[in-house]
């Protein structure tokens, strides 16, 4: 799970300048802070979902990452390919 500490630290500082907002950012955090890596990257994921916030290869590249280090099928997140800008 401490391997994934770093990934999922880097996908909120993504997300936030990609525009999440603050509540939804101030809520992943917490999860983070308390160690609830899962609940983190879940919650960061629907609400980027939710919101429809555009994001690059590398954002998504980061979310399999993450998964996979926290032992999650990356497929509970392919919809976020949806999402990657092209171009």
């Amino acid at each position: 799970m401490n391997e994934a500490k770093p990934i999922l630290k880097r996908l909120i500082e993504k997300a936030a300048i990609l525009g999440l907002g603050e509540e939804d950012l101030y809520n992943v955090k917490d999860l983070f802070l308390h160690n609830e890596f899962g609940l983190s990257l879940d919650t960061l994921v629907t609400q980027m979902y939710e919101y429809s916030l555009k994001i690059d290869k590398e954002t998504y590249d980061l979310i399999v990452e993450a998964s996979g280090k926290m032992e999650l099928p990356a497929a509970n997140y392919s919809f976020m390919q949806e999402l990657i800008m092209i171009g």
